[in-house]
């Protein structure tokens, strides 16, 4: 049930808008299957405002949202914005093996060892209203359910049962006395992502697993974490399970090249959640604007506490590139 409201889509008599992006979860979530990813971006814009970062909520931000219902003023730039990034749109496959990884067995992976001090990898958790940030570019996210609900308000303009609340063009969002969907339909959605598992792995020739090691020795596997195991939830995830993620799940200082100047609970404009490998032979954008097809240019693109790791790529030969590289396209 949840799979076939994921792919519905919502109208304006439905509640779709005033202000949208698509009209449905399928939409942006559905290269390479559905749950996927896609070539899609959305515009965020924040500011420093008060002497503070800003997402704008008062004039209509963070989400600059590119569609609007007739009727209605398309949705500007605020004037205030002094940041704005592209947001391509990641895959919600295994997020509930991701929410049954425990939260100490996360916070762990901040103390720092003789490996992580000598590249300066760090690694630093997001949180959202006390509880572990798992989800979004910058870890903003707690939970599957915050996930959608502001997914369902953002993308869709649908308000839930937990945000009675839709996006309208430049000005706060307006509350609303009755939810766009009922709780059973919203948690079918919720429970589609929660139990979506992520794509297997493609053929490991020899050259992947030479990648691998490569991959491993050159520090990568410090942040791309291979594997973590779940432990005991309230879904009904079995504990034990390996999650083969390539992700700490923490926030790491990327330095100017990447930097979005958005400001996210601890996150700041530099800074980025690890993001998980796990289909990754699916994807055709890389990053998180977007901004090239080319796995090489994306990992040349990382900086901050990634330098070092990047030094030692780059001191590979050609050869030993597109091991790697093939490694990661068995993803």
């Amino acid at each position: 049930m949840g799979k076939t409201k994921f792919a519905r889509p919502f109208s304006p008599q439905t509640g779709l808008g005033p202000l949208f992006n698509d009209n449905s979860c399928l939409a942006c979530h559905g290269d390479g299957a559905s749950g996927g990813h896609s070539e899609r971006t959305v515009l965020l814009a924040g500011a420093m405002l008060n002497g503070g970062p800003s997402l704008l909520e008062h004039v209509g931000g963070p989400m600059i949202q590119d569609k609007v219902l007739t009727g209605f003023a398309p949705e500007r730039v605020p004037a205030e914005a002094t940041a704005l990034t592209r947001r391509i749109s990641p895959p919600v496959w295994g997020l509930g093996l991701i929410e049954a990884i425990p939260k100490e067995a996360i916070l762990a992976q901040m103390r720092p060892d003789e490996t992580k001090r000598a590249l300066g990898i760090r690694g630093l958790a997001n949180w959202e209203k006390g509880e572990l940030g798992r989800f979004g570019w910058k870890a903003q996210k707690s939970s599957v359910v915050t996930f959608t609900e502001q997914a369902f308000s953002w993308e869709l303009g649908i308000s839930t049962p937990g945000r009675l609340e839709e996006p309208v063009p430049n000005a706060p969002p307006r509350q609303v006395a009755k939810p766009d969907i009922s709780r059973a339909e919203f948690e079918d959605v919720v429970a589609y992502q929660r139990y979506l598992g992520a794509p297997p792995r493609g053929e490991v020739s020899w050259k992947a697993q030479r990648g691998e090691t490569l991959f491993s020795g050159v520090g990568c596997v410090h942040c791309h974490v291979p594997s973590h195991t779940t432990g005991p939830n309230a879904w009904g995830i079995p504990t034990g399970l390996t999650v083969e993620l390539y992700s700490d799940l923490l926030l790491h200082q990327m330095d100017e090249a990447l930097a979005d100047h958005m400001v996210q609970g601890a996150a700041t404009g530099q800074m980025f959640r690890t993001p998980p490998l796990w289909g990754l032979r699916l994807r055709k954008r890389f990053l998180h604007d977007g901004r090239t097809t080319d796995l090489a240019e994306a990992v040349a693109l990382h900086g901050g506490e990634a330098a070092q790791v990047v030094a030692n790529w780059r001191r590979l030969s050609d050869d030993e590139k597109r091991s790697l590289e093939t490694f990661l396209r068995t993803l």
